[in-house]
């Protein structure tokens, strides 16, 4: 019995995420990485998303739509995908892309620590 319950506190470890929920995505994320750009995405509980980019003079945005990866926790599908994070004006253009979730960040893979990183600074109230 002892041994099935260390299992559970184990599991829910491992297949729980601290900061922002796997469920509930909303709300507005920034990336830091140029601070002299303006960029951050704004993730919608309808399934939709806008990223926004500015630097000096050029101004790029793009919309999309998004949901939760199939068998993966924690992992987001975001379909319509531009690179600005790290290119700026020459960005890649993706058809899916996936970012992960760890702790209060967004990022390509789940450390939650390079240049694509987004974080969430506001309550998920955005609708």
């Amino acid at each position: 019995m002892k041994n099935n319950l260390n299992l559970l506190f184990v599991w829910l470890f491992i297949s729980s995420c601290s900061g922002i929920s796997c469920n509930f995505l909303a709300g507005r994320y920034y990336n830091k990485s140029d601070r002299n750009a303006t960029n951050y995405l704004v993730i919608k509980d309808n399934g939709t998303y806008f990223h926004y980019y500015k630097k000096d003079s050029v101004e790029l945005y793009h919309k999309g739509v998004w949901q939760k990866a199939k068998n993966e926790n924690c992992v987001f599908e975001f379909k319509n995908w531009k690179s600005y994070n790290e290119r700026g004006q020459d960005y890649d253009d993706y058809g899916i892309y996936l970012l992960f979730v760890n702790g209060n960040y967004l990022d390509n893979g789940p450390d939650g620590n390079s240049a694509s990183s987004f974080e969430n600074t506001d309550s998920p109230s955005l609708k």
